[in-house]
């Protein structure tokens, strides 16, 4: 049986109004804090406050813990604030500080913000929005009094456009505060068993991975097995969305699977982080995933989106899964098939692929975003490789003993190996890669085909041998298949180098008894090869 728990510690319940107060001058236009028993998240209550005549940053509530918070540095933990505005397009802007949050050392001494707006999350729709805020990393907007380095007062400060008169449009439910890490393990793990216990109104609202629409939003780190404890989890048909999460450190969102015992299998699952975030900037923590141990994964049909890093080890296999505007993938021995990798989001000199083990990644695609290599090699391997994987937008590539490496930062291939050898075979429907070396030697050998002609008697369409063969490019260009026919009617070559599909065109012709007999022979070599079947007929 699946278990689903956190590691979030409840810094205030918010089912009472012990240790809240309203905030100090000029934030102090509202009401007093009040517990809600009618608009509440979890648990049946929550603190609200009237905000009255107040406009702008003119109201707002905090709490004090009576105690600094026992916190964990440079681990990504973070405070997680559960907050509603009752009239959402009364609120500012995100950059305008819609919403700010506050963490400091003492009533009336905290550091704020910027975490809600009517441009942002939920809003302007309206609803309960969970924001997680890292005080290690995060610069403040504002400030209230002289915030010290503690952490144990909390503020919530809405900055509104006019004024609400009636009711208790501001409310604060469950506080919680630790690494916001979403612990699966058992048996018979799902998505809907975690989002089922992360949106239990008593015992949950943990604001990690909740039921939205017909996925689910995510935000922290989601735990797929511990050290001690595995996770057999398997799913498909799903969407999830990483929340934009501005106030957190790079690897704050993150997705681990953990023991070597586990096995995860998802089909058709696709997870999607956010292209800009509401900062204007690329997101702060896109979304990782990493294979801690080498436990068994199998993805197959999965599309990832605008995600950040990706580490598998030799148990997980990836099959027909689509990578788009991702940051690199580590192969680290996995098989990988099938798949695509679209518009990687890499530098110049960084690859959407790091390689160890080539002959593993076959039938894949990689469209370039206009920057970076597809792969990066860190291993010569035995020394024969084969690239059996297609390419655009990347530097042409040439077919050579040696090839001359080129140093652009957008080459199909980096050979990150300093010295040594390595032959690289193209297999015949794939693209040939372009080269950069930092010195080894690299060899670049195209994939071969088979070209064949089957010549028959029309009379009788038994196989005719001695008939000369003779096949070249277009008309009079180089010779492709020359030759005599066996006692089979053949006449192949099945070590034609194929590069391009190409137009050819030929004649057999027989004599017998001074009566030649002719027949002209036609096709496109394809990365399949070419199989051309004549009957002669007399040549008058």
């Amino acid at each position: 049986m699946a278990t689903y728990a956190t590691d979030l510690t409840v810094l205030n319940a918010c089912d009472a109004v012990t240790g809240w107060s309203e905030l100090p001058a000029p934030h102090a236009s509202g009401a007093a804090p009040a517990a809600d028993a009618e608009n509440y998240f979890q648990n049946g209550s929550s603190v609200s406050q009237a905000s009255g005549q107040a406009v702008n940053q003119s109201a707002g509530i905090q709490f004090d813990n009576g105690a600094d918070l026992t916190w964990t540095t440079g681990s990504n933990w973070v405070v997680m604030f559960w907050s509603f505005y009752a009239a959402p397009t009364n609120l500012k802007t995100w950059a305008n500080g819609g919403m700010m949050l506050g963490i400091g050392s003492a009533d009336n001494n905290a550091d704020l913000y910027n975490a809600m707006g009517n441009d942002f999350g939920k809003y302007p729709y309206g609803g309960w929005q969970n924001t997680a805020i890292d005080p290690e990393f995060a610069t403040p907007d504002q400030s209230i009094g002289t915030p010290g380095a503690a952490y144990r007062n909390f503020a919530v400060l809405p900055n509104i456009t006019a004024k609400i008169t009636k009711g208790s449009p501001l409310a604060v439910d469950i506080l919680r505060y630790g690494r916001g890490e979403l612990q699966v393990t058992g048996t018979g793990a799902t998505f809907t068993g975690m989002a089922t216990a992360n949106d239990n109104d008593v015992t949950g609202r943990w604001g990690l991975f909740q039921a939205e629409g017909n996925g689910y939003s995510y935000k922290g780190l989601m735990s797929l097995g511990l050290t001690a404890t595995s996770v057999t989890f398997s799913d498909s048909n799903t969407s999830i969305t990483i929340e934009d999460t501005p106030r957190v450190l790079t690897g704050f969102n993150k997705i681990e699977v953990n023991h070597a015992s586990s096995s995860v299998t998802w089909t058709a699952v696709s997870i999607s982080g956010v292209t800009t975030s509401i900062t204007g900037s690329a997101p702060v923590s896109p979304g990782d995933f990493e294979a801690v141990d080498n436990a068994t994964i199998d993805f197959t049909a999965c599309t990832f989106t605008d995600m950040g890093t990706f580490i598998f080890q030799s148990n997980s296999t990836l099959d027909t899964n689509i990578f788009r505007r991702c940051k690199k993938v580590t192969q680290d021995g996995s098989t990988i098939t099938g798949c695509t990798f679209d518009a990687p989001n890499v530098a110049v000199s960084t690859a959407a692929v790091e390689v160890d083990d080539l002959e593993l990644i076959t039938g894949c695609t990689f469209n370039s975003a206009g920057t970076g290599h597809a792969v990066e090699l860190t291993s010569l391997g035995d020394g024969s490789l084969t690239w059996d994987n297609k390419l655009t937008g990347y530097d042409t590539g040439v077919a050579g003993s040696p090839v001359t490496p080129t140093n652009t930062g957008d080459e199909a291939i980096w050979v990150n190996v300093g010295s040594g050898t390595v032959t690289i075979t193209v297999s015949a429907d794939a693209t040939i890669p372009s080269i950069r070396s930092a010195g080894a030697t690299v060899n670049v050998v195209t994939g071969t085909v088979t070209v064949k002609a089957i010549i028959a008697k029309l009379s009788t369409g038994l196989p005719l041998a001695g008939v000369r063969i003779h096949v070249t490019k277009d008309v009079g260009g180089a010779v492709v298949l020359e030759g005599v026919t066996d006692s089979n009617g053949i006449v192949q070559d099945t070590t034609y180098s194929y590069t391009a599909d190409e137009a050819i065109s030929g004649r057999a012709r027989f004599n017998q008894a001074n009566v030649y007999k002719t027949g002209n022979l036609s096709g496109t070599i394809t990365s399949t090869g070419l199989t051309m079947t004549q009957s002669l007929i007399a040549d008058e």
